[in-house]
């Protein structure tokens, strides 16, 4: 399997599903528009803000893709690794928003037969907000402290993702704790089945990881760095589509 097959077998087909599932409970065409450019928005940050730290990942053979399994590469990464960079955030994205809407649909059901409307308002815990954070640049530098070569990866994913996902506590953790609901089946679901999708990939020699770097310690036969590595990933995309879409009153009513 060549990695434009893997994106055919596993990446499309999440974005198709999530992508039907979104549009079956937000019937608002704005709305739907709306909520799609917030996910090309962090399609682009997530190919500007990867691509330097991916490409050193392969130069320094962190990871490594067989070389008959891609059709170009730029830089050090192949093409498709690119794809993937902007292809995740609207398999994750759409998956979160249909979620959300979903759940805000119910809610705003429940309050017009006589329910407790849901605001979708920010508490301003400051408490919640900078414990978060708190334990977030705690974990970066326990992590980046240890200088065992085995602990390469895992410190460049810790390195690279903690950072901006602290900034999203600061701006809003509050707000997440109070949607665990939401976050967590939005950030669990995507996250194991690009994990059971790259154990496939591994097998299969798309693209491998250097023992050499990694810890060797192994979640269902999958290295434990790349399941952190799905689980940072979403949860950017989870808590950044949490943080910049709140749903508006009409998300829920056809246009006309």
């Amino acid at each position: 399997m060549t990695y434009w097959q893997f994106h055919l077998v596993f990446t499309f087909p999440a974005i198709a599903v999530a992508l039907a599932a979104f549009l079956r409970v937000t019937p608002d065409t704005r709305e739907r528009i709306r909520q799609t450019l917030f996910i090309v928005a962090l399609a682009v940050v997530a190919l500007v803000y990867t691509t330097p730290w991916d490409n050193y990942l392969v130069k320094n053979a962190v990871w490594t893709y067989g070389v008959d399994r891609v059709s170009m590469v730029i830089g050090y990464v192949p093409i498709e690794e690119y794809a993937f960079f902007v292809l995740q955030p609207f398999a994750a994205g759409f998956l979160l928003l249909a979620l959300r809407n979903w759940i805000a649909g119910q809610r705003a059901s429940s309050a017009r037969t006589g329910g407790t409307p849901d605001h979708d308002t920010f508490p301003r815990n400051w408490t919640v907000r900078l414990a978060g954070t708190g334990l977030l640049l705690l974990a970066i530098g326990a992590t980046l402290s240890v200088r065992d070569e085995s602990w390469t990866y895992l410190r460049l994913i810790v390195g690279w993702s903690f950072p901006p996902i602290a900034i999203q506590w600061i701006y809003g953790g509050d707000y997440i704790v109070r949607r665990m609901r939401l976050w967590i089946p939005g950030v669990v679901i995507p996250t194991l089945y690009f994990g059971i999708a790259d154990r496939i990939a591994i097998g299969l020699g798309i693209w491998d990881i250097s023992a050499a770097t990694s810890t060797g310690t192994m979640v269902g036969g999958l290295p434990i760095e790349e399941l952190l590595f799905f689980f940072v990933t979403n949860v950017l995309v989870v808590q950044g589509l949490m943080l910049l879409t709140p749903y508006p009153k009409n998300a829920f009513r056809r246009s006309r």
